[in-house]
């Protein structure tokens, strides 16, 4: 009889378990609106006042849009930036909140006579990664020597600036309710604000292959900066935007026909390529044809080639001015653009660095942390 009661006790504390903590109570600390949907193309549903208490209910993929509820009188949910409520949700983990399958762009009120609906329905980030592609890649790089906890920076004056991931190394940064990208922060921190050659003021796609703009001197003769930059950095990864210099510069057949040449020596290197799409504003009345063409063109790049995509242009709709500068050529940034206390949520720099940071965060733990 004993025996049986002891076992008995042993089977309940294997099935018991301990209740899930009390979510400590969010108040807004500022009046908000709140959408239907996680996107500013949804409709205006609600407000959550100052100092009103909520639930976090859902999340999107990015994390930059949180979905709540406040129950003072009727339960009344919607959709909010996570920057507009950041110093309430400083400790909550948001990778505990389930993901929406609500799209970025509600297709009905998206205004489709300035872009095409493929800019509004390819998701900011992929909902899934094709693993077994991208870990074919991996090992190739592997095999060569590319160093697993390193990234390289390929593209313009935006990836070349020293806001863009150099402040996680050389200051305190704020992290926020995206603390759950801490571990893969501390993995590839060293290579954040690494100068790369591939990456530089001016530079549109074409000029990573002119051997003229490989002005380091470690760079071989007639060595183009890209290559240059891959032979001194061996990396597992490289994010890649271009775009703002291209509308000038290229035509569409050339920006294509560039692009898809970085893929290519990219996979020829066994680094992983992360394109990404760009920003402007309509206003942008001379090229804004020429913007919305090479986004296009970069989403089919990475469709064709089965590679991670970043659909910036789609995130940085919600953001003041779309993110972008008067010049239309620089994000805008505002100061601190790691400290994602709010500031995501009106700098296009900012929300770059955190877009960033999720896709490096995915590719880590799907691919990287994956293979033996």
């Amino acid at each position: 009889m004993y025996f049986q009661r002891w076992i008995l006790c042993l089977l309940l504390m294997a099935l018991w378990t301990p209740p899930a903590p009390a979510q400590a109570e969010l108040r807004a600390p500022q009046g908000v609106v709140l959408y239907a949907g996680p996107g500013k193309t949804y409709v205006q549903v609600a407000t959550l006042n100052a100092d009103q208490p909520f639930n976090a209910k859902a999340r999107n993929r990015l994390g930059n849009w949180i979905e709540v509820e406040h129950n003072e009188e009727d339960a009344i949910s919607g959709w909010v930036m996570t920057g507009e409520l950041a110093p309430s949700l400083a400790e909550t983990d948001l990778t505990q909140l389930p993901l929406t399958d609500l799209p970025a762009a509600n297709m009905d009120f998206a205004n489709t006579a300035q872009a095409p609906t493929i800019l509004y329905e390819t998701p900011v980030l992929p909902e899934q990664l094709d693993q077994d592609r991208l870990r074919a890649i991996y090992e190739r790089g592997q095999a060569r020597g590319n160093a697993h906890d390193s990234i390289v920076k390929i593209g313009d004056c935006n990836t070349a600036s020293g806001l863009f991931l150099s402040p996680l190394v050389e200051q305190e940064t704020e992290l926020g309710p995206y603390n759950h990208l801490e571990d893969t922060v501390g993995v590839f921190r060293a290579s954040f604000n690494r100068r790369s050659i591939a990456s530089r003021d001016g530079f549109n796609a074409s000029s990573i292959f002119d051997p003229m703009w490989a002005v380091d001197e470690t760079c071989n003769p007639n060595e183009p900066p890209l290559l240059c930059e891959y032979r001194n950095n061996p990396s597992s990864v490289a994010f890649i935007m271009f775009g703002q210099n291209d509308v000038f510069a290229l035509n569409r057949e050339q920006y294509e026909a560039y692009l898809r040449d970085v893929i290519e020596r990219s996979l020829d290197y066994g680094v992983i390529p992360v394109l990404s799409t760009f920003t402007n504003r309509p206003e942008f009345d001379e090229k804004w044809h020429q913007v919305v063409a090479m986004n296009i063109i970069t989403i089919e790049l990475a469709d064709e080639y089965n590679i991670p995509l970043i659909n910036f242009w789609l995130a940085a709709r919600d953001l003041p001015g779309y993110g972008i500068g008067d010049d239309f050529a620089h994000l805008t940034a505002g100061g601190e653009t790691i400290a994602f206390s709010g500031r995501e949520a009106d700098y296009g720099l900012t929300l770059y660095n955190l877009s960033v940071l999720t896709m490096l965060d995915m590719i880590y733990h799907q691919v990287i942390e994956e293979t033996p």
